[in-house]
């Protein structure tokens, strides 16, 4: 896992994404970070449940970078106990 935070006013690059990694942010719209997470995480229960609670506030159809909504905090914690 690597964590990248943004201090741009918001912009994201996304060149820094390595091959079988993709793109997240975890965090309310005040604290926002940006994860760089292995695709095989995506399948994990917890994690799982995190996306289905992004596609019930975001719905299916999200533009851009994947958004999640989960505490930072918490997403760390849960990255911890999947690897």
């Amino acid at each position: 896992m690597s964590k990248i935070r943004d201090h741009n006013n918001g912009l994201i690059s996304y060149k820094h994404v390595p091959k079988g990694h993709v793109p997240v942010i975890v965090g309310s719209e005040n604290q926002t970070e940006r994860f760089v997470v292995q695709i095989e995480m995506l399948s994990h229960p917890s994690v799982m449940h995190l996306l289905e609670m992004a596609a019930q506030e975001f719905g299916y159809e999200q533009k851009g970078i994947l958004r999640l909504p989960c505490d930072v905090t918490r997403f760390i914690q849960i990255l911890n106990s999947v690897k």
